[in-house]
């Protein structure tokens, strides 16, 4: 918290060959400042990552959708 950060995807080689539509997906992730800390706040409101990322993605469904299309035109 606090300064700048940056969160990188990283695959291995031949990923985009093997399976384009995660490629797709790693590719088109993108979220802001705001974004994360909200995902950070439903994980701690949840006491478990799974429980509050799942929260998180059903209640930010317009920030998700252009990973799952850009996964699906893959």
């Amino acid at each position: 918290m606090g300064g700048l950060k940056s969160i990188s995807a990283l695959a291995r080689e031949g990923l985009k060959e093997d399976t384009p539509d995660a490629f797709a997906l790693l590719n088109a992730l993108s979220s802001n400042e705001d974004q994360l800390g909200e995902l950070e706040l439903a994980i701690q409101k949840a006491g478990h990552p799974v429980k509050g990322t799942k929260t998180w993605l059903k209640d930010n469904r317009a920030v998700v959708k252009p990973w799952i299309e850009a996964a699906k035109q893959a």
